[in-house]
């Protein structure tokens, strides 16, 4: 099979990076072509304020994108184009060049952008579905989407104007989403349901089991409000354990001030193997995010290396992690309830033990990368599946014809 990869790289490298560069990678190794669609916002966003105005003007359909994607379905061909993310650079364009072609597209779910302006589902510091099932406008008036009512209205005129042209239901074959409880939320979004796929992330590399944990907890991801932090750093005044903050974000300043004197520890961004390194250092991860999340990569990594996790109960981390088993939950913005999760955890380390090994089993019964391959297989031969059903063409060996 050959895929057209299309993804428009962040600013901040961050976990939807490097779960589409896995993508790539899984089936590379499993002997198929790969064919990359890169874009970075970075060209708009450092080319001064007309040129980041003319590509968010662009952002609900850029023509010269679209032909772009056309010319390159043409020159090779693919069985599928699989797109990971198209805001804003790419935009929605991609699936109807895709669509034209006769190529079916598949659009992996990494945020809620589809569904709420904001891509968070989260407002004042906690879950927000106002805009979920209506109108895309009605976030323009809380200025969802960087805390700007013209740039949430740039957004919003991309949703409702899709809705109109019948992008989300005509033009893109199936979907992705990472968790079940994403899934819920598309459909109540009006995304059509049957075409919705569960497949989660994984990791492409087991960095392996560690049994004899080190001393406290680690948390990872971007220095950014809807990750808890505030609550995180709030709640370490009660618990009389070292921890290790991974990330870059915003509130880092912020985070090495709050952090000065104190058992904390602000590493900023590292490597991969960095990361995989600081979560086997210690007893457990911390996830204090006050948003639904989609599917932390985090969570797989330390998994994988047989640690618990202590995550907010809430959205799809109540999900992925299974209270008592795995890891604890605790209440969403709640940094008392959060501290007493981590000491009861510390204070006994034959129940971190027990919950590490229940970890790891469930990495290894769900997220590795055979288990997803297959999974992603059969995603992609029911999307090629409905594109013949819709477009009255067979996609064979070569491409469409």
């Amino acid at each position: 099979m050959k895929v057209l990869q299309v993804h428009c790289r962040y600013l901040l490298p961050g976990g939807e990076d490097r779960s589409a560069a896995a993508e790539a990678v899984l089936l590379r190794r499993r002997g198929h072509e790969v064919v990359d669609f890169c874009v970075s916002n970075a060209d708009a966003v450092g080319g001064g304020s007309y040129r980041l105005a003319r590509a968010l003007l662009a952002s609900a359909w850029n023509r010269s994108m679209g032909e772009r994607l056309r010319t390159a379905i043409r020159q090779h061909r693919p069985h599928l184009v699989s797109v990971q993310n198209f805001w804003f650079a790419v935009s929605p364009a991609v699936f109807g060049a895709a669509w034209s072609e006769g190529v079916p597209a598949v659009l992996t779910l990494r945020n809620y952008r589809l569904i709420c302006p904001g891509a968070l589902l989260m407002r004042a510091n906690r879950p927000c579905e106002h805009c979920v099932g209506r109108s895309p406008w009605l976030a323009v008036a809380r200025r969802c989407y960087r805390g700007s009512a013209l740039q949430t209205a740039l957004v919003a005129r991309m949703v409702s104007s899709n809705r109109r042209r019948g992008t989300w239901g005509r033009m893109i074959s199936a979907y992705i989403a990472l968790t079940e409880f994403s899934r819920s939320r598309f459909i109540a979004g009006g995304i059509p349901a049957e075409r919705i796929h569960v497949k989660p992330n994984f990791l492409m590399e087991d960095p392996g089991v560690v049994a004899q944990p080190g001393d406290g907890a680690v948390f990872v991801g971007r220095l950014s409000p809807e990750k808890g932090l505030e609550g995180l750093l709030d709640a370490w005044n009660a618990v009389p354990a070292p921890l290790s903050v991974v990330g870059e974000g915003p509130l880092r300043q912020w985070a090495m001030a709050r952090s000065a004197g104190r058992p904390i520890r602000v590493l900023g961004q590292l490597r991969a193997a960095d990361v995989v390194a600081s979560i086997k250092a210690v007893r457990l991860l911390v996830m204090p995010s006050i948003w639904y999340e989609c599917f932390p990569r985090v969570l797989l990594e330390a998994y994988a290396c047989g640690r618990p996790v202590v995550a907010s109960r809430l959205g799809s981390m109540a999900e992925i992690v299974k209270d008592g088993e795995t890891g604890l939950l605790f209440e969403p913005g709640n940094p008392a309830d959060l501290a007493a999760k981590v000491r009861w955890l510390l204070d006994r380390p034959e129940e971190q033990l027990r919950m590490g090994r229940n970890a790891r089993a469930e990495f290894e019964a769900r997220y590795t990368a055979e288990r997803n391959y297959d999974q992603l297989m059969s995603i992609y031969q029911k999307a090629i599946a409905e594109s013949e059903s819709s477009h009255g063409r067979a996609v064979v060996l070569g491409g469409p014809r």
